[in-house]
């Protein structure tokens, strides 16, 4: 006698699909409270340092420059890639590109990454990035590239932002405070802070380190 196998889902299938678009949906909407928001908080922060360790791993592993692009609401990982293109490129192309040094992103979007792509905050959250204990603001960071002898002009830095965060193939990255800030019913602000030292470590304000649990 033959079975046939019986098409469809299963209730454990459809209560696990129920379950992810719950999960999916508490996500996106912020609760009126302030635990839930300061929860909400949390699970972003721990959500971009899972993400900033992956990225700093893989920059390690491939040896190339990674970084990492924070906006007010939004972030995105960035990886270097002029060192690989003028190690491919042929006499024509190095001289092409001489010519048209200020249109040429040095840093691309990793994008297609599943994991890395641009992550922007749910509406109400705020993001503030402070380096060397003074906030860095996209706009008043200059012109000037680290990676290259000539710096690119000030214009194609607006075109193709550099990252303020870089993760380095040696395993160290910029030392950084990172504030996820909103406000609960009260208009109370409810901030998480998330600290990372030079050598890749990174930790929320409030929480022992992992490696020193």
């Amino acid at each position: 006698m033959i079975r046939r196998r019986q098409s469809g889902f299963t209730l454990l299938e459809v209560m696990l699909v129920v379950l992810l678009i719950g999960m999916s949906a508490a996500a996106v909407v912020l609760s009126m409270s302030t635990n839930s928001v300061e929860d909400e908080l949390k699970k972003q922060a721990q959500k971009f340092m899972a993400v900033t360790e992956i990225a700093l791993q893989e920059a390690t592993l491939s040896g190339r420059f990674a970084g990492i692009l924070v906006e007010d609401n939004s972030y995105s990982f960035l990886v270097y890639d002029d060192e690989v293109r003028r190690a491919t490129e042929t006499d024509e192309q190095k001289k092409q590109r001489r010519l048209n040094q200020s249109n040429l992103p040095k840093w691309l979007a990793l994008s297609g990454r599943r994991g890395f792509e641009r992550q922007t905050m749910a509406q109400g959250i705020d993001l503030e990035l402070t380096i060397d204990g003074l906030p860095l603001d996209q706009e008043e960071d200059g012109g000037e590239s680290w990676f290259d002898d000539d710096f690119i002009e000030a214009t194609n830095a607006n075109k193709h932002p550099e990252p303020q965060l870089l993760l380095f193939p040696s395993g160290e990255m910029t030392a950084f405070e990172l504030i996820f800030a909103s406000k609960n019913d009260k208009g109370e602000d409810v901030i998480v802070e998330v600290i990372g030292d030079p050598l890749g470590r990174m930790h929320i304000v409030g929480e022992e380190p992992e490696d020193e649990q």
